[in-house]
């Protein structure tokens, strides 16, 4: 802190003052794209990685983060290195009308999102439960097992699932594969894509 001095050598109130050393800020951020306990690890490990960033806290259910600060850091920062982790970031206003604002925004985007989901999975239902049926009729009506269009109708019904209705997982697991990190996603696209090209090739497998 720099303090001046009048012609008559007295002191005058500070002229500047910088941050002590010991002072921290918080910053509260909107986190997307997480869907388990591994994202909030690496999205904690990507915020304690910037400089001047002393704590982060994660979490999951309200994706939220709260970063303890020095007040003199970027926030672009914080957001540069969730971006780099493969998540979405969003720093809150400190303003509580700006802030708000922000959050009303927010929440009109979950709620886009969430409608989204709504139409995938009454999509994948009506599909799926026709594709259950079909696949397991031969144990009431065995015939049905040798139809040759049966293998054709059950392409036709289970593609748009895997591929449409799943695409939210393709996505997410492919920004972790990038980031070379699993994480639920991951689980998810590798299991359903393997059972899928089993059922795919086996019917071909059959016919030789």
């Amino acid at each position: 802190m720099s303090v001046g001095v009048d012609r008559k050598g007295k002191r005058t109130a500070p002229m500047s003052a910088e941050p002590r050393s010991g002072e921290v800020a918080h910053r509260d951020l909107v986190v997307t794209g997480m869907t388990c306990a591994s994202c909030v690890a690496s999205v904690e490990d990507a915020l304690r990685g910037v400089a001047g960033v002393r704590g982060a806290d994660v979490n999951l259910a309200t994706e939220r983060a709260r970063v303890e600060i020095d007040p003199t850091a970027d926030d672009a920062a914080l957001v540069r290195a969730i971006e780099r982790a493969g998540y979405g970031a969003l720093v809150l206003a400190s303003d509580r009308a700006e802030r708000a604002e922000m959050e009303d925004r927010e929440r009109a985007l979950r709620a886009k999102y969430v409608r989204a989901l709504r139409r995938r999975l009454i999509v994948a239902a009506a599909l799926a439960v026709p594709t259950v049926v079909l696949s397991m009729a031969d144990l009431f009506y065995p015939p049905i097992a040798e139809a040759a269009w049966r293998p054709f109708l059950l392409f036709a019904l289970a593609t748009p699932v895997q591929i449409w209705s799943a695409l939210l997982f393709y996505r997410g697991a492919l920004s972790a594969a990038r980031h070379r990190r699993t994480d639920m996603n991951t689980l998810v696209v590798v299991g359903t894509t393997t059972a899928y090209g089993v059922s795919v090739l086996r019917p071909s497998s059959r016919r030789r």
